[in-house]
């Protein structure tokens, strides 16, 4: 993070230049700044909306000929969206499948994917009920979870479920309540309208009533990665291949790695 020196009883002239020689350092360390008439589209998945607002505000502010136009959902639902032709410019997945998949249906520039934060899936609820590790969930009558088909929490919670055994009996008895996305599925639990349910790390602090009841174990589902990418369309783009290459450097520097850690997130 640039840092700002605070100058006290110094002599006036003194002063002004260190001002100035800081204000250049800042402004030569801070990397060129890029223009754009139209607006960058950044696709995130729907858990990753605070971090991917803060670190597109960021780059905004440091860029002020760029707008960001930011829209979230699953990660599923995104894919074929940038697979339909949306104007897609940078695309945030919960889960590298839907990047493969993107692959095989050319619409993402392959050599630009690359991991960006790591998260961990935990359960969480508002009941009064002991829900001290997995095993416990069999016995709920009600879990949530994002639909595994096209939300990744879903997906890693499913692996889960189903290395531990439970996941078939607890379908076939239809004791899951599929979410829309991960922040369906907090709500649900905080709310009460589950006896639980399973999300992000990083989702949990959100939840008004629910707490953590037990981080899943890690050796029970894929490791998750969220990956980011640029699209073909936009690096096919003159204008706005500068600037989608500029946001993708941003997210090396410093000040972006301080956001994701203090949201809770942890870096390849």
């Amino acid at each position: 993070m640039s840092g700002w020196l605070a100058a006290s009883g110094v002599n006036p002239r003194r002063r002004s230049k260190g001002l100035l020689i800081a204000l250049l350092v800042s402004v030569l360390f801070a990397g060129p700044a890029v223009s754009f008439a139209a607006p960058l589209h950044v696709y995130a998945g729907v858990g990753m909306r605070e971090m991917v607002q803060q670190i597109s505000h960021a780059f905004e502010q440091q860029n002020p000929g760029v707008q960001i136009v930011m829209n979230f959902a699953p990660s599923g639902v995104l894919a074929r969206q940038i697979e339909a032709g949306a104007p897609a410019s940078v695309f945030f997945a919960a889960h590298p499948k839907w990047m493969d998949w993107l692959t095989q249906k050319n619409a993402i520039a392959e050599q630009t994917v690359q991991p960006f934060v790591l998260n961990t899936l935990v359960f969480v609820s508002a009941s009064p009920l002991a829900v001290p590790s997995l095993d416990a969930v069999a016995a709920l009558a009600r879990i949530g979870l994002g639909h595994p088909d096209t939300v990744p929490a879903g997906t890693y919670a499913k692996e889960a479920l189903t290395a531990s055994g439970a996941y078939g009996s607890l379908e076939k008895q239809g004791r899951l309540l599929f979410a829309r996305d991960v922040r369906q599925a907090l709500l649900y639990a905080d709310q009460g309208e589950v006896d639980g349910a399973f999300v992000y790390a990083t989702d949990a602090p959100l939840a008004r009533s629910a707490t953590v009841r037990f981080e899943v174990p890690q050796a029970l589902y894929t490791p998750i990665v969220f990956p980011v990418c640029l699209t073909r369309r936009a690096l096919s783009e003159a204008g706005e291949r500068t600037a989608v290459e500029a946001y993708l450097s941003f997210l090396t520097r410093p000040e972006v790695r301080t956001i994701v850690t203090a949201l809770g997130y942890r870096c390849p």
